[in-house]
């Protein structure tokens, strides 16, 4: 913490709770008057040498207990010298901050621009955590490794800006009714711990819409990888569709003509996005789409439709496989070494996520690497920005994934 002109260092609590009196003492004498613009973060953390997060930590209370307006895209301006009595609500051009919340929760009412509340904060206290609330890994240990890089992006951004960074683990996939179950009790944790903000990649996708729209009131909330439809907020991805469309050149850049696309049915943005690459791709090339629908588990009677296509003779069983993801591939592998096929011998393949870099056999495995760092230090970007302005409107940012070429896409057999 910088020190005060007196040479005497601040702990944060008390170099915030000093901003706070000094700028209400201001504002009730008139020298920051009602109408004005309040001075900048960077102003008050210069006049009253202390660290620019208490400035906001400060400004955000002074907002919250209505000295203080934010509208969107504006500076802080000051709307009434107060008597220092007990908090009031967030004053807006709407109305009252129940009626600001009541439009916020009424869907019909939603814009693309976030509501005006503000986040107060004290930079001592959990809102100065933000929680990554996933499935860690989910008993895979390739998942866990994704999820620590991504954690890994969260905590060196947020740690640069004074904020920390936890994990809320959900545990193990289960039903669609035990995840939303669990990612709800996750989502009031955040409420009612006041934590800072949350990083929250979803899985029950179809469930806590208004739960999520509660969190949002109190504190930022970034999604990962997936959204929960109809909620607007901020989200951060992968570009799946560039991703997927490139995997698929590639592998006609080899020769390939025959590529089936193996992927599980889920509506879920990233594998409709990489669905979507493909038959693009395919269409791009002039070859004929073959999209091949199987369980991410190894399953006889749900694999029948890709046995029995991959059993043709050779000129009519496709020639390479592109998979949703490395898991699968390394499902399918196995599959093809059942009909008595090998990779990349008879057919080439390739993944997506850049998890397993080789599959049973060896081979190394062609894939699309997720930029999971980057992943999470955008998020984690996201929140920070929030926090800074909560009139931001939302922000999507999707991240391009990297091309693998390892020995498992080989160049198609000549015919």
């Amino acid at each position: 913490m910088p020190e005060t002109t007196q040479g005497q260092s601040l702990s944060a609590v008390r170099a915030y709770t000093m901003v706070v009196k000094v700028l209400r003492e201001r504002i009730d004498s008139g020298q920051y008057p009602v109408g004005d613009w309040l001075p900048t973060e960077r102003v008050i953390a210069e006049d009253l040498n202390v660290d620019r997060r208490v400035a906001r930590a400060a400004i955000n209370q002074l907002i919250w207990d209505g000295y203080v307006d934010r509208r969107p895209h504006c500076r802080p301006t000051v709307v009434r010298a107060g008597d220092n009595t007990s908090p009031s609500p967030v004053h807006s051009n709407s109305g009252s901050q129940q009626s600001s919340r009541d439009n916020y929760a009424n869907d019909k009412n939603e814009s693309s621009a976030a509501s005006s509340v503000a986040y107060a904060r004290d930079p001592l206290s959990p809102t100065n955590i933000v929680a990554l609330m996933t499935w860690y890994g989910g008993g895979i240990p390739e998942n866990r490794r994704s999820q620590q890089r991504v954690f890994e992006g969260i905590n060196h951004e947020l740690a640069e800006s004074g904020y920390h960074a936890v994990v809320l683990d959900l545990g193990q996939l289960g039903s669609d009714e035990d995840n939303a179950k669990r990612e709800a009790a996750h989502l009031q944790y955040v409420i009612d711990k006041g934590l800072g903000g949350v990083i929250f990649y979803p899985h029950a996708f179809r469930s806590n819409q208004n739960l999520v729209k509660e969190v949002m009131r109190h504190a930022p909330l970034v999604m990962m990888d997936r959204r929960i439809a109809p909620v607007e907020c901020d989200f951060v991805c992968t570009s799946n569709h560039k991703a997927m469309y490139d995997l698929v050149m590639h592998l006609v850049d080899q020769g390939h003509k025959r590529i089936a696309l193996v992927t599980k049915y889920a509506e879920i943005q990233p594998i409709l996005d990489r669905t979507r690459g493909y038959i693009d791709a395919a269409q791009a090339s002039n070859i004929e789409e073959l999209v091949l629908m199987v369980p991410s588990h190894d399953a006889d009677w749900d694999w029948t439709i890709a046995d029995t296509i991959f059993s043709l003779p050779e000129g009519k069983r496709p020639t390479a496989a592109v998979c949703f993801n490395d898991f699968t591939a390394c499902l399918f592998q196995k599959r093809l070494e059942r009909l008595g096929l090998s990779v990349p011998g008879d057919v080439a393949l390739a993944g997506f996520d850049n998890l397993d870099p080789s599959l049973d056999n060896g081979v190394g495995l062609t894939t699309i690497e997720q930029p999971y760092e980057d992943i999470g230090v955008h998020a984690a970007r996201l929140i920070l920005q929030r926090l800074e302005n909560p009139s931001l409107p939302y922000q999507s940012v999707e991240l391009p994934g990297k091309l693998i070429v390892r020995d498992s896409s080989l160049a198609a057999p000549s015919n």
